[in-house]
């Protein structure tokens, strides 16, 4: 290899490194996808020395779900590094996010409680952290096969290889994948040799390649099964090298004594212990339900997967962490890079496969391992775009022989360094924006600010909230974020792992609900067991007001946010104030802005020093019932709660029907008024009869305990409103 070559390589490879790093030091353990059960998977041939089963009665405690039918090569090897480490601490350090999903739905952006760790790793962090370095290591194979592949098209331009390499390094989630616990990281180090087997074969037709290239090829099915797919590019490669019949058939008799010797024990025990020697009818089986089937959908059912396929192709470049999204402009970047260089790079590959019969299969292996997915999942997500990482090695070349060729064509070939700086910067900024704070403990403070409300709620006798605050101005919006902040201390420890809820509840019952929270405190990072035993954390949310789509919206809509627990089980715990137990405390109170109409230029009638009642009209609304809408004014910010009654008087006032509350039937007392605010309200009247000749109306207010009427500024006792 040329001294440029080398360079090439070494600096391709140390930018990966580099920027796998970041993403290794700044997410936690076990963070994946199904991380966590891999890594039960590799725990348990620790401990136990055998692999483990998928079903079992009594199933153990310690075994890993559905990833037991697995292909196993990524355990052994993550088993064979982390074998010498004690893990006995794992139920202590680890426990499941009950609320674990998508940030951008619940707020819960990890899958795992983690006990905060500090100085080097030990135990259960050290275990993991040692077998995810096996996965950067598959990552750096899979760059170096891209690398490779680079300069096969190129051999005399080192940067064309680098390129190739470095698109891999410019793509987040590959790079974030990489330092995860994943077997799908082998799969695709084991796939992307392969590919270079295979195409060293193709290029130089050396019976060599295709004996390392079936080993290789078995290699990667041992590690994860959807490599299965491989065997169809093998078979183009037999086709572009041999001959003859008996060359072809030599071609396939290689790959299937590999595979017999390679994978054959694995298949036939998960034949006999799962009833199935792929493991994918039994993984998925296991984790969604025994009706699973692959290549089992109708092609009219293929809605669902081209409306999944912007999520995979947003989980292929532009995601920041598993399951969490990366700002819009790195997606962009991302996204626009991936796509332009992928689409010219197969016109130029389709163009090039003439002189390098090889490309035939670089282009072949992406579409053979779309076809996978859809077969193997069909609902095609941003979780499932890992399914495809095999091919990265091939997406990377073809991104970058696509803007290789588009450069050159459009001469201007200097826009190689900007092209590739904005891809791998977009990826260098993912941890500490996308990743750091997605995982991010609360701040620990030594004190309640002054800024906060002052609270004294206590839950399970050991976790007490202390004080809220909150932005949200005196009306606020609809669509609009809001921050609440929610202060809470230790009174005693605790193993149990209590969740916290955070409800905004609507006094108007047609708003329906708001926003919510669901998890533990700290955006689900930070459970009681893990708290400080001194000091206040502060624990911030943001809350977004759904649109105002009442039918009627001339009222604001009170609304209380309310804050309580409950434990790992969803069971209520014991809270002080009793209240708490069952609805939680009231934290705050906010208010959506109403939209009245025009106010009446002078009141029906003013009750100095309360309200104003602008209008009063009736009407009846059956023979014997009674509607009568209101609508008042609070001049200033009321300081009592008012009581409301509505009479229908008969001539000789006896009273006929009476309606006695606080506005919106008892939910809307004065008190929470603001200053200016009008309010309407509908009073509901049932009368014994039909409404007798001569009757009236009669509206007034009075303050308990003394039912004395308000007099008006007229000096009555009431207002009197004739029937509509």
């Amino acid at each position: 290899m040329a001294r440029s070559g080398k360079v090439s390589l070494a600096l391709t490879l140390g930018v990966f490194l580099a920027l796998a790093a970041q993403f290794f030091l700044t997410t936690p353990i076990l963070e994946g996808p199904d991380s966590y059960q891999h890594f039960r998977f590799v725990r348990y041939l620790v401990l136990h020395h055998r692999f483990p089963f998928l079903n079992g009665d009594p199933y153990p405690a310690d075994a890993p779900y559905q990833e037991a039918a697995q292909y196993p090569l990524y355990y052994l090897l993550g088993a064979a590094v982390s074998f010498p480490v004690d893990t006995s601490d794992f139920n202590q350090v680890l426990a499941v996010n009950p609320h674990a999903g998508d940030l951008r739905a619940n707020g819960n952006g990890n899958f795992l409680f983690h006990r905060p760790f500090s100085g080097f790793p030990h135990g259960t962090e050290l275990a993991a952290r040692l077998v995810a370095l096996v996965s950067m290591a598959c990552g750096l194979v899979t760059v170096a096969c891209a690398w490779f592949l680079g300069r096969l098209l190129a051999p005399k331009s080192a940067w064309l290889a680098a390129g190739a390499g470095l698109a891999l390094a410019a793509a987040p989630p590959f790079v974030a994948f990489s330092t995860y616990v994943t077997n799908d990281t082998l799969v695709t180090a084991l796939s992307s040799l392969t590919l270079v087997l295979l195409v060293c074969w193709v290029a130089t037709g050396s019976p060599k390649w295709s004996w390392l290239s079936a080993a290789s090829l078995a290699l990667a099915i041992l590690a994860k099964f959807n490599a299965v797919g491989l065997v169809i590019v093998y078979g183009a490669a037999v086709l572009l090298t041999a001959k003859s019949w008996r060359a072809r058939l030599g071609g396939a008799a290689k790959l299937a004594l590999a595979v017999a010797l390679i994978d054959g024990w694995w298949m036939v025990r998960n034949q006999l212990v799962n009833g199935d020697f792929s493991s994918m009818v039994a993984v998925n089986g296991h984790a969604y339900g025994g009706g699973y089937r692959p290549f089992s959908h109708p092609l009219s059912s293929l809605a669902p997967v081209l409306h999944g396929l912007p999520g995979v192709l947003h989980g292929l470049v532009s995601t920041g962490a598993y399951g969490v999204d990366s700002p819009p402009a790195i997606f962009m970047v991302t996204t626009t890079l991936a796509l332009v260089g992928v689409t010219c790079g197969v016109i130029a590959g389709l163009s090039s496969a003439r002189k390098h019969r090889w490309l035939w299969l670089v282009l072949a292996w992406p579409l053979v391992n779309v076809a996978e997915l859809v077969a193997y999942n069909w609902n095609v997500t941003t979780g499932g775009a890992r399914l495809l990482f095999p091919a990265m090695a091939s997406f990377a070349v073809l991104a970058a022989l696509g803007w290789a060729s588009l450069l050159k064509w459009i001469r201007a070939v200097w826009l190689t360094i900007p092209v590739l700086g904005a891809g791998l910067g977009a990826t260098a900024v993912v941890p500490s924006l996308v990743v750091a704070p997605t995982f991010a403990y609360p701040p620990v403070l030594t004190q309640l600010p002054p800024t906060a409300t002052p609270l004294h709620a206590v839950f399970d006798g050991s976790v007490e909230l202390v004080g809220a605050d909150s932005n949200a101005p005196a009306l606020a919006q609809p669509n609009t974020w809001y921050r609440l902040t929610l202060y809470w201390r230790l009174r005693q420890p605790t193993e149990r792992w209590l969740d916290t809820f955070v409800h905004i509840d609507a006094l108007d019952p047609s708003y329906g609900s708001v926003a919510s929270f669901d998890g533990a405190v700290g955006h689900g990072n930070l459970p009681p067991p893990y708290w400080p035993a001194a000091g206040v954390i502060e624990d911030r949310y943001e809350l977004r007001l759904k649109p105002d789509e009442r039918p009627d919206r001339r009222n604001a809509v009170p609304l209380s946010i309310r804050v309580g627990m409950y434990d790992e089980h969803g069971a209520q715990i014991r809270a002080d104030p009793p209240e708490g137990t069952d609805q939680g405390v009231e934290v705050a109170r906010w208010k959506l802005r109403g939209k009245p109409p025009d106010a009446p230029q002078r009141p029906l009638a003013t009750f100095p020093g309360a309200l104003d009642l602008l209008s009063a009209t009736s009407k009846q609304t059956g023979p014997a019932s009674l509607e009568v809408n209101l609508q008042w004014l609070a001049p200033t910010q009321p300081t009592r709660n008012y009581t409301v009654f509505v009479q229908v008087l008969s001539q000789d006032d006896r009273v006929l029907a009476q309606h006695d509350s606080y506005p919106w039937d008892g939910r809307y007392p004065t008190t929470l008024w603001l200053s200016g605010e009008r309010v309407f309200d509908t009073v509901k009247l049932a009368l014994t009869d039909a409404l007798p000749p001569g009757s009236r109306i009669v509206i007034g207010a009075y303050v308990l305990p003394d039912a004395r009427p308000l007099l008006t500024a007229n000096g009555e006792p009431f207002v009197v409103v004739p029937p509509g």
